[in-house]
């Protein structure tokens, strides 16, 4: 792969650095607490910052996690096709 070129990675992915976030951006307190993470692919350079759906307490890093996509017929081949990632339960 050289750089600039776009090609579609599989897996795994993995939780490379987690945090669980209270706030909103202006400072208002969420219903429920959102876990952000650093999602990275063996021999890709750099990483996809993602919301994980699960439970905070059970979020760690080298957890695997899949992505969770929009609807085929609502998806434009742009990163916002993910919605989400969860974890990879084997």
């Amino acid at each position: 792969m050289s750089r600039g070129e776009v090609v579609e990675l599989e897996g795994p992915y993995t939780i490379t650095l987690a945090t669980v976030i209270h706030r909103d951006f202006y400072g208002r307190k969420l219903e429920e607490p959102q876990v952000l993470a650093l999602i990275t692919v063996p021999g890709a350079i750099g990483g996809y910052l993602g919301v994980v759906k699960a439970d905070p307490d059970t979020v760690y890093p080298g957890m695997r996690v899949k992505p969770v996509f929009k609807p085929p017929e609502e998806r434009t081949g742009a990163i916002t096709d993910i919605l989400y990632w969860e974890p990879v339960h084997d």
